[in-house]
């Protein structure tokens, strides 16, 4: 049986509106078998789970923090596009440099053979088994498991094989971009979209994935998937709810028997838009395009 490790990060806010309830979700949930570590910014998580190593984020990832100071006025890192006439998460690259310069530290320093990525907005709401998460961990032929969409990927859930042969050189790949400034070339600069670049550049060169989504799927292909059964991810205005919504259940959905189904919130198109307007660059992807490979 092969090992498994899991990493997250959040900030202090962040600690406070979901990251609690992610601690609190893995110390009851989670497999003692899969250790948790966080990369802490600017805050201590109260936890005294010996399951649950907690790194500062600065002192750890000085790479990260020289990054972003040198991007520090370039609004196109800020979620400005090129010509600086639209705001939007697509192209916030230094908020969600967060994750992967965490992820990088976490690849090369970890000492599992597996490695999951989960969002810090994620609450597992039932217990997970370890012999489910051994289940859709990619197979020895495999480099990652993630949820594929029609654009780009749902990036709040991934595993990296780190025996796989190409594992190396797409890490190697992905940090190239960052650190080369190469990032700025791309059509989008979040996370999800140059993920889902290399994803489709290495899946041109035969590297096989394990992909639990769908080039088919779209919305919150998080819940609709088999991860739903376990977890909910509350991304956007569903922190504010506490629960992913009634009108993002597909008909593909298989949970309603789970417990933490029974009582879906029910909001309407009004109440979603009224959220959405109270910071709307957080969620205009009018712009998005698929991820082609690079």
């Amino acid at each position: 049986m092969r090992t498994l490790s899991v990493f997250s990060t959040w900030h202090p806010s962040g600690y406070e509106k979901y990251g609690k309830l992610f601690v609190q979700g893995y110390t009851t949930n989670w497999p003692k078998e899969v250790p948790l570590t966080i990369y802490a910014e600017g805050h201590t998580p109260d936890t005294d789970n010996p399951n649950v190593t907690v790194l500062d984020q600065a002192s750890t990832l000085p790479d990260l923090k020289a990054w972003q100071l040198r991007h520090k006025n370039n609004k196109h890192a800020h979620g400005w596009n090129k010509d600086l006439s639209k705001k939007s998460f697509l192209w916030d690259a230094s908020r969600f440099a967060n994750k992967v310069f965490a992820l990088w530290h976490f690849a090369n320093n970890c000492n599992t053979d597996i490695f999951i990525w989960c969002d810090g907005d994620v609450r597992t709401h039932t217990t997970l088994p370890l012999d489910f998460l051994q289940s859709i961990a990619p197979n020895e032929n495999q480099l990652a498991t993630y949820l594929g969409r029609k654009t780009w990927p749902e990036c709040g859930w991934m595993m990296f094989n780190r025996k796989h042969p190409k594992f190396a050189e797409f890490l190697d790949q992905w940090r190239w971009i960052y650190e080369s400034d190469d990032i700025f070339e791309h059509a989008e600069s979040h996370d999800s979209f140059i993920f889902g670049e290399l994803v489709e550049d290495f899946r041109s060169m035969g590297v096989e994935f394990n992909d639990l989504g769908g080039s088919d799927q779209g919305g919150h292909i998080f819940i609709n998937s088999v991860l739903g059964r376990y977890m909910d991810h509350l991304k956007g205005f569903r922190k504010e709810v506490g629960k992913s919504l009634a009108s993002d259940i597909t008909g593909n959905f298989e949970h309603k028997g789970v417990d933490w189904w029974q009582d879906v919130r029910h909001v309407t198109k009004q109440q979603i838009q009224q959220e959405k307007m109270k910071n709307p660059h957080e969620y205009d992807a009018t712009q998005q395009v698929k991820s082609k490979g690079i």
